[in-house]
């Protein structure tokens, strides 16, 4: 059977339009599906995580230190860390049951203190683990943050695996602060705005790890 020219050229036109036409649909569907391990833009996807932290797996600390029982912050914090014992419980009730929850849906409704927040910000921070990421989650909920500075000279030898050396300051304006954490009992208490900045800091080990978290209120009286 004999293929003329002109047919020939239509078949190779036709396979050639198809070829294009799917992949070009392939290309859009994977444009419109962002893997999470490949987004770093909390507006558009899910920040990264490593683990869903638990106080079994990842206790609270306070400046390097596991705080049981036996530590001298163990009444500040003990209601916190029992209250929200997980990440999970950090977040809203839509996403505690998902088995990949958002880290960024923080139930705002539930956390009433500045202790509160030390230990479901550590939660958050022992989860998502790396530095980077850890300034991409601040960044979406508004904070304003320095660059992680060293606490001790470069030749200093921790004394412990878990010694903070490295720190992440960074704060929230009183209205943020409002806007994230409705709750307050400073302001929900006594009915005035005698806050002026948030300040909330988060101590890291030699190799990256967290270890610490806690946070201030500058008000107009402490200034």
């Amino acid at each position: 059977m004999m293929i003329s020219g002109s047919s020939l050229l239509k078949s190779v036109i036709v396979a050639a339009s198809l070829a294009v036409l799917f992949g070009a649909g392939t290309v859009a569907a994977n444009a419109e599906e962002p893997k999470i391990e490949q987004c770093l833009d909390p507006e558009i996807c899910p920040i990264p995580y490593v683990r869903l932290a638990t106080q079994e797996t990842e206790p609270f600390m306070f400046h390097g230190k596991v705080v049981d029982e036996n530590h001298p912050w163990a009444n500040d914090y003990r209601n916190a860390i029992r209250r929200f014992p997980d990440v999970r419980s950090c977040l809203t009730t839509d996403e505690r049951e998902k088995p990949q929850p958002d880290l960024r849906q923080i139930d705002r409704g539930a956390i009433g203190n500045i202790r509160e927040i030390d230990v479901c910000v550590f939660r958050i921070a022992s989860s998502i683990e790396d530095i980077e990421t850890i300034q991409l989650w601040l960044r979406h909920h508004g904070f304003t943050m320095d660059e992680v500075r060293r606490r001790r000279r470069e030749s200093y030898v921790p004394k412990y695996e878990t010694e903070p050396i490295f720190r992440l300051w960074s704060y929230l304006s009183m209205e943020k602060f409002r806007e994230i954490i409705p709750r307050f009992w400073f302001t929900r208490i006594i009915g005035l705005e005698l806050g002026r900045r948030y300040a909330l800091y988060i101590d890291f080990s030699q190799n990256g790890q967290v270890s610490g978290v806690h946070s201030s209120l500058a008000t107009k009286l402490n200034k």
